[in-house]
């Protein structure tokens, strides 16, 4: 965990929070999305979760 953090930590010295930006929102990878919306079973973090993917989307113009 060590290394993910420092790196995180460097991120946010060196990138904007847009440049930054990974993850299957980014890059529109619909199965993976998917995969996380079947995972949580709280209807209120699945509303979440698709608002904050399609927020990403959105900022990135996918």
């Amino acid at each position: 965990m060590h290394p993910l953090i420092q790196e995180t930590a460097h991120k946010i010295t060196e990138l904007s929070p847009k440049e930054a930006q990974t993850g299957p929102a980014l890059r529109n990878d619909t199965k993976t999305i998917e995969k996380h919306l079947d995972f949580l079973e709280n209807p209120e973090y699945k509303n979440l979760y698709q608002l904050l993917t399609q927020s990403i989307q959105h900022v990135k113009k996918l």
